[in-house]
């Protein structure tokens, strides 16, 4: 259990003024008794029993409207054995580089990145704020929302075509999830651990928990382009067709290697090195 606004319990203060008034309206005055009102004060006496439960319940009800309004002014939270945890400003890094194309038991591994995700927003509650981070697409932008956006944003997660450098998208994650007022927070990392993407040097500590989720083919290799040259090293000529030489390092001589030039978002040309 706990409060979110916890200053605002100092509002219960205000529960005192129904108990001033009712014991405001237990002092018994002085009374002249004339003979037009006896008939009054004897009824009075018979149903003086009946008046004070209804003060007393008055005084019962004025008190929990006050009781009840502090609380949500708190914004209560109860933390209960269902798995469920405090409001936790959440960041879901997802490594969508070029790398994570790589299709393993007939699925892309993005796909795996994304199933598990998915997992981690399930285990979110209503009360979490929750940011969908993409390493390898960096300038777009990551709204905090709730559950369903968060849904979303991993549903539309696309590879890129680029690496994704994972040390400057947590260190993005942290700076969100320290905007926070939440009493916790969380960084949940989803990559195939590419040797490129991991930050070198290693991240400065920090007090923010990082869940990281690996998920790498058996036996796949961390390929990567060394070299392009266009033309033999002649710039190419406006309008003409030109060949392109690409050097891929970390796969062996015998092994065959699929390439793609994208200009514009487009893929150019496509060849098997």
């Amino acid at each position: 259990m706990g409060f979110l606004n916890p200053l605002f319990l100092l509002a219960g203060a205000a529960v005192l003024v129904p108990i001033i008034l009712h014991l405001f309206y237990r002092q018994e005055s002085k009374i002249f008794t004339f003979p037009a009102i006896r008939y009054l004060l004897r009824t009075e006496r018979e149903h003086a029993r009946q008046i004070r439960t209804q003060q007393l319940l008055l005084l019962l009800l004025r008190a929990a409207i006050v009781v009840l309004l502090v609380l949500l002014g708190a914004r209560l939270h109860l933390r209960g054995s269902g798995g469920s945890h405090d409001p936790t400003a959440l960041a879901l890094v997802i490594d969508n580089s070029l790398s994570t194309t790589i299709i393993q038991d007939g699925r892309r591994l993005l796909d795996t990145l994304k199933a598990v995700a998915r997992q981690s927003v399930a285990n979110a509650s209503h009360d979490d704020i929750i940011w969908v981070l993409r390493a390898g697409t960096p300038w777009e932008p990551a709204v905090p929302g709730g559950v369903v956006q968060a849904r979303s944003a991993i549903d539309a997660t696309m590879p890129a075509h680029t690496f994704g450098d994972l040390g400057a998208a947590i260190e993005r994650a942290r700076a969100l999830v320290a905007q926070s007022e939440l009493p916790d927070r969380e960084i949940h990392v989803f990559t195939d651990l590419q040797a490129a993407a991991m930050p070198e040097p290693p991240l400065a500590p920090d007090d923010t928990p990082i869940v990281a989720f690996g998920a790498h083919a058996p036996g796949a290799n961390n390929r990567g382009i060394a070299a392009v040259s266009f033309g033999g090293g002649l710039p190419p000529l406006a309008g003409r067709r030109t060949e392109a030489a690409v050097t891929i390092a970390g796969a062996p001589a015998s092994d065959t290697v699929g390439v793609r030039l994208y200009i514009g978002g487009q893929v150019r040309a496509a060849a098997r090195a």
